[in-house]
Formats: structure tokens, sequence, C-alpha cells
């Protein structure tokens, strides 16, 4: 049976499975593309804790989700 990682965000909890990679490491991969509940939530919670800003940028990878909620948020 596998073992999970639980986390919390944003009031939201999710179980992630654990993976070996070696004798003494696990690893609990995350990935937040099609998880749109935790993206709004989390981005909800984010964007209290930010400054005054005019400009989202963000590299392409995982962090589109992200910056895309932000905006539609924000309207910026």
């Amino acid at each position: 049976m596998s073992e999970y990682y639980t986390m919390k965000i944003a009031g939201l909890e999710r179980k992630l499975e654990k993976f070996p990679v070696s004798d003494k490491l696990d690893i609990a991969a995350f990935i937040i593309f099609g998880d749109v509940e935790l993206t709004i939530s989390g981005c909800r919670e984010l964007l209290k804790k930010l400054p005054e800003f005019d400009v989202i940028l963000t590299p392409e990878a995982k962090s589109i989700p992200i910056a895309y909620e932000m905006a539609r948020q924000t309207g910026k």
C-alpha cells in the first residue's frame, strides 16, 4: 500500500502519493494543472499577501495557471 503526504493550501487538502527515489528519500509530486479548485483558492489567498502591482510576469512553466488565475481575479 502506498504512503501519502498530506498538503494543505488555502483551506484545501490534497493527498500526494509518495514515490521512492532512493533507500532514504521519497518524493510526493504535486501538479497544479487541472486542479481548478486549488488554483482559485490558492490565488485568492496569495493575492491578499501581495503588495500593489501593475503586471503579472511568469516563466513558461508550472506557474502559468497561477499567473492566469491571479490576472483573472484582479483584472490585470
